[in-house]
């Protein structure tokens, strides 16, 4: 079985923020590769990074997704971007109701980090995530992101009228 991609699942709160990476296979199958929590600072996320590269075991595309935790994730996923990592916010709902779906009976900051990076993995993520511009504002990039995580695939475009 090769891997086909890496998901980085990330549960942001107000002092850290708990991370899981995980693969999918040719055979559909996520697997968790490691978790780990990190300081909701800028020396964190430069850990962060570190820990990333270190884990990486190939070159395939990473994907991270994170949950809207009010203004808490918003320096990880500006940092993300600058890093040219794809980043994908979604609603705190969505990702509670997919955690239930799969039959999740409690919650906390690793097993929504797992849950997070499940969805990455499974999900198709080329109509939700952006490629970074090395020269925005950080007030662009902050309306970006929010934009995002509301966008609506090209397939449900028909959807909105």
């Amino acid at each position: 079985m090769v891997n086909l991609k890496y998901s980085v699942g990330i549960d942001v709160s107000k002092k850290d923020f708990h991370c899981c990476l995980s693969a999918i296979d040719t055979e559909q199958c996520v697997k968790v590769k490691v978790s780990h929590k990190f300081s909701n600072s800028k020396p964190g996320f430069k850990l962060f990074m570190d820990w990333l590269r270190r884990n990486l075991k190939e070159q395939l595309p990473v994907f991270c997704v994170m949950e809207a935790t009010g203004v808490y994730h918003e320096q990880l996923a500006w940092f993300l971007e600058g890093q040219a990592i794809a980043v994908s916010i979604l609603l705190p709902n969505k990702a509670k109701r997919y955690l239930q779906a799969n039959g999740a009976k409690s919650k906390n900051d690793k097993i929504d980090a797992r849950g997070l990076s499940q969805i990455g993995a499974k999900k198709n993520w080329n109509y939700g995530c952006r490629q970074p511009e090395s020269s925005m504002s950080s007030g662009v990039i902050h309306a970006s992101i929010r934009a995002s995580a509301n966008s609506i695939p090209p397939w449900a475009t028909s959807l909105r009228r």
